[in-house]
């Protein structure tokens, strides 16, 4: 029967796992209130993409990602995407919202300064996302008759769903990823069709879609196949807290927490604040970028090669050479990310056990004149207490060789790692008030990714300028 097919098509159904965002390009404004009773204040959020139904998934936020994929997994799949010139065999269509459209979440980012390690003035970010639990619907229609190419693209969105999809922004921090939940391959019938068409002259007729085979519930839930994966679990000592933003505080509310708890961006930006202290223990000043002044942006991938990792490397150029000098990407923004280079390192967390017990705390401000309870100044914080966390570092070998860090990327994240099982790198708000403090705990560096790796070698060559 399918042997008469002349045009095909995958449908698609998926729910977002963990927050989605595909940017709109747009920036839009909202208030909010630092506490109640202070005037309002405008900031500024990247806003998701919608369309009539609600927020969706444009056609080309998945075909890039899935390309991608192909071209690493199916080289003659990812042929028959089109290239310049030439229109590819297969239409992805906008992945829609099934059901009542979720309304999406504002989430807050806020950068820390690595000399005083507190909150950098204006640097506080806010983007909007597709929460966790979103259902989507999309379609892929085949321009070409082959049931061979039908399946083979059934079965290559297979193997997508199962190394766990991530689509959007964030993805290092764990953001986009989705689950499959519902696939199936139909197919036009060229008599069907003539038939139809023969009995319906009045407009356009529905098209005579005949199902081939379903599937239901994919696979791709869990850590997927994303790699060499470092996995150990997080507890703290006492208090932990990450501050939320509400855009409507209520009279005497307690400041709160997130309500996921510890997220993975914000244990991305400690880890990343203990590594260029390590570096520039090693090099100085120059062994790492400042927030204020990041690295130059990589514009191309082949720029990886002439980009030095400090700023002395820079200096110490020839003059002859003044013409091809580039300014330098530090190892810490090759490990952890930069503008136009994404992390090879992944990082997912989630709540290990129950939800903690939740409890306040009253902070009261003291005049340093008068030694005295300073007015106004009172407040709480509703902070989780002794919380428990897993966390997954994903590593792409592949990625980190391309970073030139295969020789010294395990050393300098194996330093990192050391230090925050040893409890010296606080995570969250109010550090210097106890907040955020890590219990010890122990971790193996004879096992895993670092198994086969000479860490002292890779750690010695973290001091040797390039």
């Amino acid at each position: 029967m399918s042997a008469q097919a002349m045009r095909w098509r995958v449908v698609m159904e998926f729910k977002t796992t963990t927050p989605l965002h595909i940017g709109s390009g747009e920036t839009q404004t909202a208030a909010r209130q630092d506490r109640p009773g202070s005037p309002k204040k405008t900031y500024e959020y990247k806003a998701v993409a919608r369309s009539v139904s609600g927020p969706y998934v444009p056609a080309t936020g998945f075909k890039g990602s899935f390309r991608t994929f192909c071209l690493g997994a199916d080289a003659e799949l990812a042929g028959l995407m089109g290239e310049e010139g030439c229109a590819g065999a297969f239409e992805f269509g906008d992945a829609e919202p099934l059901g009542v459209p979720q309304h999406p979440a504002r989430y807050a980012n806020v950068a820390i300064d690595r000399v005083t390690r507190t909150a950098s003035d204006q640097r506080l970010a806010h983007t909007e996302a597709v929460a966790a639990g979103a259902c989507f619907e999309m379609e892929v229609l085949i321009r070409r008759p082959e049931e061979q190419v039908a399946k083979s693209l059934a079965a290559a969105l297979k193997a997508f769903a199962d190394g766990t999809p991530r689509l959007g922004a964030g993805t290092g921090d764990g953001w986009g990823a989705i689950l499959w939940t519902k696939a199936r391959l139909d197919y036009i019938d060229r008599d069907e069709l003539a038939k139809v068409l023969g009995s319906s002259p009045e407009g356009p007729p529905p098209l005579p879609w005949t199902r081939q085979s379903e599937s239901s519930s994919l696979d791709g839930e869990g850590e997927g196949k994303e790699g060499p994966t470092i996995k150990f679990d997080i507890e703290f000592s006492g208090a932990f807290l990450i501050q939320s933003h509400p855009d409507e505080p209520k009279e005497k509310e307690p400041i709160g927490s997130v309500p996921e708890g510890l997220t993975s961006s914000s244990l991305r930006g400690a880890l990343r604040a203990q590594a260029e202290r390590i570096l520039r223990t090693l090099h100085g000043d120059s062994g790492a970028c400042q927030i204020g002044d990041p690295c130059a942006p990589l514009r191309a991938v082949e720029d990886l090669d002439q980009r030095p990792l400090t700023a002395a490397d820079v200096d110490q150029m020839s003059a002859a050479a003044s013409s091809k000098r580039r300014p330098p990407l530090c190892r810490a923004c090759r490990l952890f990310g930069a503008t136009g280079w994404r992390s090879p390192l992944r990082i997912r967390v989630r709540r290990d056990g129950d939800p903690p017990v939740v409890k306040q705390q009253q902070f009261v401000a003291i005049d340093r004149f008068t030694g005295g309870v300073a007015g106004k100044k009172l407040f709480a914080t509703s902070r989780p207490w002794r919380p428990r966390f897993h966390v997954s570092l994903g590593l792409d070998l592949g990625r980190l060789a391309g970073a030139g860090a295969s020789d010294w990327g395990l050393g300098l994240l194996a330093l990192v790692l050391r230090d925050l099982a040893e409890g010296d790198v606080a995570l969250g708000w109010g550090a210097s008030k106890g907040y955020g403090v890590v219990k010890p705990f122990s971790f193996d560096f004879q096992t895993g990714v670092f198994k086969d790796v000479d860490l002292d070698t890779q750690v010695k060559s973290l001091s040797e300028r390039r």
